[in-house]
Protein backbone atom coordinates (compact mmCIF):
# COMPACT_ATOMS: atom_id res chain seq x y z
CA UNK A 1 0.00 0.00 0.00
CA UNK A 2 1.66 3.52 -0.47
CA UNK A 3 2.63 5.52 1.85
CA UNK A 4 0.35 8.53 0.84
CA UNK A 5 -2.84 6.67 -0.03
CA UNK A 6 -5.62 8.28 2.74
CA UNK A 7 -7.28 4.68 3.79
CA UNK A 8 -3.67 3.80 4.86
CA UNK A 9 -3.30 6.56 6.99
CA UNK A 10 -6.78 6.79 8.26
CA UNK A 11 -5.47 3.17 9.76
CA UNK A 12 -3.10 3.97 11.06
CA UNK A 13 -5.13 6.91 13.32
CA UNK A 14 -7.28 4.03 13.76
CA UNK A 15 -5.26 1.64 15.10
CA UNK A 16 -2.90 3.54 17.17
CA UNK A 17 -5.14 2.88 20.70
CA UNK A 18 -2.63 3.18 23.41
CA UNK A 19 -2.03 5.92 25.32
CA UNK A 20 -2.41 9.74 24.05
CA UNK A 21 0.21 12.23 24.82
CA UNK A 22 -0.30 16.40 25.61
CA UNK A 23 3.77 18.14 25.30
CA UNK A 24 3.37 21.52 27.66
CA UNK A 25 5.05 24.14 26.86
CA UNK A 26 5.64 27.33 29.01
CA UNK A 27 2.51 29.57 28.09
CA UNK A 28 0.57 26.80 26.59
CA UNK A 29 -3.60 27.55 26.22
CA UNK A 30 -5.09 25.90 29.18
CA UNK A 31 -8.66 26.56 27.23
CA UNK A 32 -6.87 24.36 24.30
CA UNK A 33 -5.51 21.58 26.40
CA UNK A 34 -8.73 21.23 28.26
CA UNK A 35 -10.96 21.31 25.30
CA UNK A 36 -8.52 18.33 23.39
CA UNK A 37 -9.46 16.34 27.09
CA UNK A 38 -12.81 16.91 27.69
CA UNK A 39 -13.55 15.42 24.48
CA UNK A 40 -11.76 12.43 25.15
CA UNK A 41 -12.95 12.06 28.28
CA UNK A 42 -16.37 12.04 27.31
CA UNK A 43 -15.81 9.77 24.14
CA UNK A 44 -13.95 7.62 26.40
CA UNK A 45 -17.35 7.64 29.16
CA UNK A 46 -19.94 7.45 26.29
CA UNK A 47 -17.82 4.77 24.10
CA UNK A 48 -16.76 2.60 26.97
CA UNK A 49 -13.42 2.66 26.16
CA UNK A 50 -10.30 3.18 28.64
CA UNK A 51 -8.70 5.95 26.70
CA UNK A 52 -6.05 7.55 28.48
CA UNK A 53 -3.86 10.47 28.03
CA UNK A 54 -1.08 11.74 29.50
CA UNK A 55 0.87 14.98 30.09
CA UNK A 56 4.27 15.73 29.69
CA UNK A 57 6.57 18.89 30.23
CA UNK A 58 10.19 18.92 29.16
CA UNK A 59 11.48 18.38 33.11
CA UNK A 60 8.64 16.68 34.67
CA UNK A 61 7.53 19.38 36.43
CA UNK A 62 4.68 21.77 36.25
CA UNK A 63 4.17 24.24 32.98
CA UNK A 64 2.38 27.22 33.61
CA UNK A 65 -0.63 28.34 30.91
CA UNK A 66 -0.87 31.44 29.65
CA UNK A 67 -3.15 32.44 31.93
CA UNK A 68 -0.51 32.05 34.89
CA UNK A 69 -1.96 28.91 36.47
CA UNK A 70 0.28 26.05 37.37
CA UNK A 71 -0.61 22.68 35.44
CA UNK A 72 1.09 19.73 36.87
CA UNK A 73 2.05 16.82 34.05
CA UNK A 74 2.14 13.08 34.57
CA UNK A 75 6.05 12.82 33.88
CA UNK A 76 9.30 14.56 31.97
CA UNK A 77 9.28 14.27 28.18
CA UNK A 78 11.20 11.26 27.07
CA UNK A 79 10.85 9.41 29.74
CA UNK A 80 8.38 6.01 30.21
CA UNK A 81 6.09 4.33 27.25
CA UNK A 82 5.76 6.20 24.32
CA UNK A 83 2.76 7.80 23.11
CA UNK A 84 0.93 6.16 20.47
CA UNK A 85 -0.27 9.66 19.34
CA UNK A 86 1.49 12.95 21.03
CA UNK A 87 0.18 16.47 20.67
CA UNK A 88 2.75 19.20 21.16
CA UNK A 89 1.10 22.46 22.97
CA UNK A 90 2.66 26.15 22.57
CA UNK A 91 1.49 29.52 22.24
CA UNK A 92 3.85 32.58 22.28
CA UNK A 93 7.43 33.00 21.22
CA UNK A 94 7.17 28.66 21.12
CA UNK A 95 11.25 28.49 19.47
CA UNK A 96 12.31 29.73 22.65
CA UNK A 97 11.36 26.98 24.59
CA UNK A 98 12.67 24.09 22.46
CA UNK A 99 15.75 22.37 23.34
CA UNK A 100 18.41 19.94 21.97
CA UNK A 101 16.67 17.10 24.29
CA UNK A 102 13.38 17.88 22.98
CA UNK A 103 14.31 17.89 19.56
CA UNK A 104 16.21 14.25 19.53
CA UNK A 105 13.06 12.79 20.90
CA UNK A 106 10.61 14.47 18.78
CA UNK A 107 12.61 13.15 16.01
CA UNK A 108 12.86 9.82 18.06
CA UNK A 109 8.73 9.26 18.59
CA UNK A 110 8.48 9.76 14.67
CA UNK A 111 10.91 7.33 13.76
CA UNK A 112 9.42 5.20 16.31
CA UNK A 113 5.45 5.59 14.49
CA UNK A 114 4.01 8.34 17.27
CA UNK A 115 1.58 10.09 15.05
CA UNK A 116 2.38 13.98 15.84
CA UNK A 117 0.12 16.68 15.98
CA UNK A 118 1.21 20.00 16.97
CA UNK A 119 -1.83 22.92 18.67
CA UNK A 120 -1.65 26.49 17.50
CA UNK A 121 2.21 27.61 17.43
CA UNK A 122 3.01 23.89 17.86
CA UNK A 123 3.73 23.10 13.92
CA UNK A 124 6.64 25.14 14.96
CA UNK A 125 8.20 23.32 17.66
CA UNK A 126 7.57 20.30 14.53
CA UNK A 127 8.52 21.98 11.49
CA UNK A 128 11.69 23.25 13.46
CA UNK A 129 12.33 19.51 14.14
CA UNK A 130 12.30 18.58 10.50
CA UNK A 131 8.82 16.86 11.32
CA UNK A 132 6.57 18.64 8.64
CA UNK A 133 8.19 18.86 5.52
CA UNK A 134 5.92 17.92 2.88
CA UNK A 135 3.03 17.94 5.08
CA UNK A 136 0.48 20.38 4.97
CA UNK A 137 -0.30 21.82 8.42
CA UNK A 138 -2.42 24.86 10.02
CA UNK A 139 -1.83 27.21 12.75
CA UNK A 140 -3.40 30.37 14.12
CA UNK A 141 -3.76 33.01 11.60
CA UNK A 142 -1.90 35.15 13.42
CA UNK A 143 1.13 33.00 13.62
CA UNK A 144 0.82 31.96 9.83
CA UNK A 145 3.03 35.22 8.86
CA UNK A 146 6.29 34.21 10.66
CA UNK A 147 5.95 30.60 10.09
CA UNK A 148 5.73 31.09 6.21
CA UNK A 149 9.02 33.25 6.82
CA UNK A 150 11.02 30.77 8.68
CA UNK A 151 9.71 27.38 6.81
CA UNK A 152 8.61 28.68 3.47
CA UNK A 153 8.73 25.20 2.22
CA UNK A 154 5.65 23.89 4.01
CA UNK A 155 2.68 24.51 2.77
CA UNK A 156 0.25 26.49 5.11
CA UNK A 157 -4.33 26.39 5.21
CA UNK A 158 -5.87 29.20 6.77
CA UNK A 159 -8.21 26.05 7.69
CA UNK A 160 -9.36 25.40 11.38
CA UNK A 161 -7.07 21.85 11.46
CA UNK A 162 -5.30 20.29 8.94
CA UNK A 163 -5.12 16.18 8.79
CA UNK A 164 -2.31 15.34 6.12
CA UNK A 165 -0.92 11.21 6.72
CA UNK A 166 0.90 11.03 9.94
CA UNK A 167 0.57 14.80 10.99
CA UNK A 168 -2.74 16.64 12.35
CA UNK A 169 -2.51 20.47 12.98
CA UNK A 170 -4.66 22.86 14.11
CA UNK A 171 -5.63 26.46 14.54
CA UNK A 172 -5.68 26.80 17.98
CA UNK A 173 -8.68 27.61 20.89
CA UNK A 174 -12.42 26.33 20.08
CA UNK A 175 -10.77 24.90 16.97
CA UNK A 176 -9.25 22.16 18.97
CA UNK A 177 -12.59 20.98 19.99
CA UNK A 178 -13.42 20.39 16.26
CA UNK A 179 -9.96 18.60 15.42
CA UNK A 180 -10.29 16.06 18.65
CA UNK A 181 -14.49 15.46 17.43
CA UNK A 182 -13.03 14.77 13.77
CA UNK A 183 -10.13 12.20 15.30
CA UNK A 184 -13.00 10.90 17.27
CA UNK A 185 -14.61 10.42 14.65
CA UNK A 186 -12.17 8.91 12.81
CA UNK A 187 -11.42 6.84 15.37
CA UNK A 188 -14.80 5.43 17.17
CA UNK A 189 -17.39 6.55 14.43
CA UNK A 190 -20.00 9.11 13.34
CA UNK A 191 -22.26 8.20 16.07
CA UNK A 192 -20.15 9.15 19.04
CA UNK A 193 -18.70 12.23 17.35
CA UNK A 194 -22.27 13.51 17.45
CA UNK A 195 -22.81 12.34 20.64
CA UNK A 196 -19.90 14.53 21.96
CA UNK A 197 -20.31 17.01 20.45
CA UNK A 198 -24.12 17.33 21.58
CA UNK A 199 -22.86 16.71 25.10
CA UNK A 200 -20.74 19.83 25.27
CA UNK A 201 -22.96 21.75 23.13
CA UNK A 202 -21.16 22.27 19.93
CA UNK A 203 -22.74 22.28 16.86
CA UNK A 204 -23.00 22.94 14.37
CA UNK A 205 -20.38 20.41 13.40
CA UNK A 206 -16.94 21.74 11.91
CA UNK A 207 -15.13 20.84 8.87
CA UNK A 208 -11.44 20.68 8.80
CA UNK A 209 -11.47 22.73 6.00
CA UNK A 210 -13.65 25.64 7.21
CA UNK A 211 -11.64 29.01 7.18
CA UNK A 212 -10.59 30.27 10.68
CA UNK A 213 -11.64 33.46 10.45
CA UNK A 214 -15.16 35.58 9.14
CA UNK A 215 -15.57 37.40 6.55
CA UNK A 216 -15.25 41.03 6.74
CA UNK A 217 -18.78 41.34 6.57
CA UNK A 218 -19.54 39.16 9.48
CA UNK A 219 -16.19 40.37 11.16
CA UNK A 220 -17.65 43.86 11.22
CA UNK A 221 -21.17 43.39 10.98
CA UNK A 222 -21.40 44.81 7.97
CA UNK A 223 -24.82 44.86 5.63
CA UNK A 224 -23.46 46.95 2.55
CA UNK A 225 -21.82 44.62 0.06
CA UNK A 226 -19.52 47.57 -1.31
CA UNK A 227 -18.39 47.84 2.49
CA UNK A 228 -17.38 44.68 3.00
CA UNK A 229 -15.28 45.05 -0.35
CA UNK A 230 -13.97 48.24 0.94
CA UNK A 231 -11.98 46.61 4.29
CA UNK A 232 -10.98 43.48 1.88
CA UNK A 233 -9.27 45.93 -0.12
CA UNK A 234 -7.34 47.61 2.25
CA UNK A 235 -6.66 43.91 4.32
CA UNK A 236 -5.13 42.98 0.67
CA UNK A 237 -3.16 46.31 0.31
CA UNK A 238 -1.05 46.58 3.56
CA UNK A 239 2.47 46.97 2.22
CA UNK A 240 1.71 49.62 -0.28
CA UNK A 241 -1.35 51.30 0.68
CA UNK A 242 -4.04 52.40 -2.14
CA UNK A 243 -5.72 56.11 -1.34
CA UNK A 244 -8.82 56.22 -0.01
CA UNK A 245 -10.17 57.70 -3.53
CA UNK A 246 -8.94 54.32 -5.62
CA UNK A 247 -10.78 52.53 -3.51
CA UNK A 248 -14.28 53.93 -3.54
CA UNK A 249 -13.40 53.73 -7.14
CA UNK A 250 -13.15 50.03 -6.68
CA UNK A 251 -16.77 49.59 -5.69
CA UNK A 252 -18.62 51.87 -6.98
CA UNK A 253 -18.69 54.34 -4.56
CA UNK A 254 -17.62 58.19 -4.70
CA UNK A 255 -15.29 59.64 -1.73
CA UNK A 256 -18.31 61.36 -0.17
CA UNK A 257 -20.53 58.03 -0.20
CA UNK A 258 -17.68 55.80 1.16
CA UNK A 259 -17.02 58.43 4.13
CA UNK A 260 -20.43 58.30 5.22
CA UNK A 261 -20.70 54.11 4.88
CA UNK A 262 -17.53 54.61 6.95
CA UNK A 263 -18.84 56.63 9.86
CA UNK A 264 -22.07 55.14 10.02
CA UNK A 265 -20.97 51.47 10.11
CA UNK A 266 -17.05 51.57 11.06
CA UNK A 267 -17.59 54.67 12.88
CA UNK A 268 -14.74 56.47 11.90
CA UNK A 269 -13.34 57.72 8.51
CA UNK A 270 -12.12 55.52 5.65
CA UNK A 271 -8.36 56.75 6.07
CA UNK A 272 -8.27 55.94 10.27
CA UNK A 273 -9.74 52.90 9.77
CA UNK A 274 -7.15 51.88 7.05
CA UNK A 275 -4.81 53.50 8.95
CA UNK A 276 -5.81 50.87 12.10
CA UNK A 277 -6.22 48.19 9.56
CA UNK A 278 -2.51 48.61 9.13
CA UNK A 279 -1.21 49.33 12.53
CA UNK A 280 -3.10 45.96 13.77
CA UNK A 281 -0.78 44.17 11.01
CA UNK A 282 1.97 45.52 12.55
CA UNK A 283 1.17 44.66 16.34
CA UNK A 284 0.67 40.86 14.66
CA UNK A 285 3.93 40.94 12.92
CA UNK A 286 5.88 42.57 15.95
CA UNK A 287 4.55 39.81 18.47
CA UNK A 288 4.56 36.34 16.03
CA UNK A 289 7.42 37.23 13.70
CA UNK A 290 10.99 38.09 14.07
CA UNK A 291 10.83 41.34 11.90
CA UNK A 292 12.59 44.09 13.29
CA UNK A 293 10.57 47.64 14.18
CA UNK A 294 11.88 49.13 11.12
CA UNK A 295 10.73 46.38 8.84
CA UNK A 296 7.12 45.95 10.41
CA UNK A 297 6.68 49.71 9.44
CA UNK A 298 7.65 49.46 6.36
CA UNK A 299 6.11 46.15 5.51
CA UNK A 300 2.62 48.18 6.61
CA UNK A 301 3.38 50.59 4.71
CA UNK A 302 5.08 53.34 6.67
CA UNK A 303 7.88 55.36 5.22
CA UNK A 304 8.65 57.05 8.58
CA UNK A 305 9.56 55.17 11.27
CA UNK A 306 8.70 57.90 13.82
CA UNK A 307 5.32 58.55 12.77
CA UNK A 308 4.50 54.63 12.88
CA UNK A 309 6.04 54.12 15.97
CA UNK A 310 3.82 57.36 16.99
CA UNK A 311 0.31 56.01 15.61
CA UNK A 312 1.37 52.95 17.28
CA UNK A 313 1.81 53.74 21.03
CA UNK A 314 -1.54 56.43 20.26
CA UNK A 315 -3.40 52.82 19.35
CA UNK A 316 -1.75 50.01 21.63
CA UNK A 317 -0.52 52.23 24.81
CA UNK A 318 3.09 51.13 24.18
CA UNK A 319 5.99 51.12 21.98
CA UNK A 320 6.59 48.89 19.26
CA UNK A 321 9.73 47.93 20.64
CA UNK A 322 8.13 47.02 24.21
CA UNK A 323 5.12 45.30 22.42
CA UNK A 324 7.59 43.23 20.83
CA UNK A 325 9.90 42.58 24.13
CA UNK A 326 6.83 41.03 25.65
CA UNK A 327 5.62 38.92 22.77
CA UNK A 328 2.37 39.54 23.94
CA UNK A 329 -0.30 38.74 21.40
CA UNK A 330 -3.39 39.40 24.21
CA UNK A 331 -4.41 43.22 22.46
CA UNK A 332 -8.19 44.02 21.54
CA UNK A 333 -8.22 42.59 18.30
CA UNK A 334 -9.31 45.55 15.49
CA UNK A 335 -9.24 48.37 17.31
CA UNK A 336 -10.33 50.60 14.35
CA UNK A 337 -13.79 48.74 14.86
CA UNK A 338 -14.50 49.43 18.01
CA UNK A 339 -15.92 53.66 17.72
CA UNK A 340 -14.84 55.73 20.80
CA UNK A 341 -12.15 53.40 22.18
CA UNK A 342 -9.49 54.50 20.49
CA UNK A 343 -9.35 57.44 18.08
CA UNK A 344 -6.58 57.79 15.21
CA UNK A 345 -5.35 61.03 14.31
CA UNK A 346 -4.26 60.40 10.73
CA UNK A 347 -1.98 62.29 9.31
CA UNK A 348 0.81 61.25 6.38
CA UNK A 349 2.06 57.87 6.29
Amino acid sequence: MKRDDLMYWQDRWIQAMGRIGFLLLPQFSMLELFCAIDALRIAARFGNNEQSWHLYSHDGQSVTASNGIEIPVNGKFGQGDIPSILFVMASYEPLITITGTMRAELRRMARYGTLLGGVDTGAFILAECGLLLGRRVTMHWEAVTAFSESYPQIVVSPTLYEFDRDRLTCAGGSAVIDMMLFLIGLRQGDALMRAVAEQIIHPPLRTGDTAQRDSPARRYALCDRRLARVVELMEKHIEQPIPVSVVASEVGLSQRQLERLCHRYLGRSAKNFYLAVRLEKARQMLTDSGRSVSETAFATGFGSLAHFSRMFRQVFGCSPSSLQRTGNRVVPEMLARMPGKASVTSGHA
